[in-house]
């Protein structure tokens, strides 16, 4: 399992310097898709979320994480 950031775009290249992957976002709706996406992902264990898109999915994530499923999600 691997590491996955979604966040501004001086943040994603920063991890990707660092050999993590990630998607750069511009909006709020872009954010919400990329956060979809990757909790589908089976081969990402922990997602690093801009601190935004954190909040506007807090519910998502809340019962995302009362299944106990991998990936686990943090805030930037």
């Amino acid at each position: 399992m691997k590491y996955f950031v979604i966040a501004d775009s001086t943040r994603v290249e920063g991890f990707k310097a660092m050999g993590v992957d990630g998607v750069a976002i511009a909006t709020a709706e872009e954010g919400d898709k990329a956060l979809a996406a990757a909790l589908e992902n089976l081969k990402v264990g922990t997602i690093l979320l801009d601190a935004e898109i954190y909040e506007r999915n807090g519910k998502k994530i809340s019962a995302h994480e009362r299944t106990g499923r991998y990936p686990a999600v943090l805030k930037l």
